[in-house]
């Protein structure tokens, strides 16, 4: 029942291609080849804990973990337990590591005094911690030192001019233009709702 004057829309559909499938044999990762030989790894961490005076007898003292400026100790044990569960996994698969736990102090002078501790410069790999404010110092000994240092999350200055320095979560930037890209190969005629 066309009329003059009256609109007629078409839908156009939209090939989405298929991503390739991988062969199943390729997709195997690669066995670990068991090693008795242990590497070295420093976990540098920042703990804050207070110091405890046996004569205080006061009862209503402030539970430690539910104060707000101590967040980031408990978030850096919870990334120590997440450490020791990766190692006990390495080790079933035949990888051994020492691991050497550091906590950098707050204060500046004592830090410096950190970074001189020669016990340092013999470790195959450092990882980072997300709480601690010395992190580019971190990545700097790396650096200087020749060690590669992982670094948990995301912060691009630390891998600027340094290539022993590694990121395990891509930067902001990076996680924006991998969803363009996906959104635009699979979803570019669908309406798309972003919450924030």
């Amino acid at each position: 029942n066309l009329k003059a004057g009256k609109s007629l829309y078409i839908p156009k559909k939209v090939r989405i291609s298929k991503p390739i499938e991988t062969p199943p044999d390729t997709m195997k990762p690669k066995p670990i080849k068991p090693s008795d030989e242990a590497m070295n790894v420093a976990l540098v961490m920042r703990l804050n804990f207070p110091v405890v005076n046996p004569d205080d007898t006061t009862n209503d003292k402030p539970i430690f973990f539910e104060e707000k400026e101590n967040a980031g100790t408990n978030s850096s044990l919870e990334f120590y337990e997440g450490v020791i569960t990766g190692m006990d996994s390495l080790k079933g698969n035949g990888i051994h590591l020492n691991l050497y736990s550091y906590s950098i102090p707050d204060d500046s002078l004592d830090a410096i005094k950190f970074f001189s501790n020669p016990e340092l410069k013999k470790m195959n790999l450092i990882i980072g911690d997300v709480f601690s404010p010395y992190i580019e110092k971190v990545a700097s000994f790396a650096k200087g030192n020749k060690i590669p240092m992982i670094y948990p999350f995301s912060n691009v200055s630390l891998l600027d001019e340094n290539p022993y320095a590694a990121m395990l979560s891509p930067s902001l930037n990076t996680q924006f233009k991998s969803m363009a890209k996906f959104i635009s190969e699979h979803y570019r005629f669908d309406n798309i709702l972003i919450l924030q």
